[in-house]
């Protein structure tokens, strides 16, 4: 199955890559281990709306979902554990030389950043993965909309 190039648009994810060690500012450990995530790449894939009744025949269990997106590259590394940010248009890569205004986005040092205030600050994801349906020709994958509350990953759905 190929899908359209026209259909598709930018999604950003981010890959589990473990915990690290809660520190504080004076370098004392926190005793929390927040997870840590690679660095924000883009991928071109087929956004869809909620459908309903195919996800009881396609995935098994009712599972609410926000989007369904699909990808025909077989070997995309986005599971369960992975971060998105969808709708975000097409993002450039920060560069020191470039002039920014209040409001831009871009991926800055790996993270996509926001310029506010005259400071660059980390966008939070916006879904999650909830199922991958991997088949010979695409995947498909199943993401809830959530709200995160801190940029150490805790998210409210």
């Amino acid at each position: 199955m190929r899908l359209n190039e026209r259909n598709k648009q930018n999604v950003y994810y981010a890959l589990y890559s473990g915990t690290q060690t809660g520190v504080d500012a004076d370098g004392l450990l926190t005793g929390e281990n927040p997870p840590s995530y690679s660095p924000a790449t883009k991928a071109r894939m087929v956004v869809g709306v909620n459908s309903g009744s195919s996800i009881l025949e396609q995935y098994g269990i009712y599972d609410p979902f926000t989007a369904k997106l699909v990808t025909d590259d077989v070997n995309c590394p986005v599971t369960t554990s992975s971060i998105l940010w969808l709708f975000m248009g097409d993002l450039s890569t920060f560069s020191d030389v470039e002039t920014y205004s209040e409001g831009d986005v871009v991926i800055k040092d790996g993270v996509i950043s926001k310029l506010t205030e005259g400071e660059w600050v980390a966008v939070p994801h916006t879904h999650v993965v909830t199922r991958v349906a991997k088949s010979f020709g695409y995947i498909s994958y199943l993401v809830k909309e959530v709200e995160v509350t801190e940029l150490s990953g805790e998210a409210n759905e």
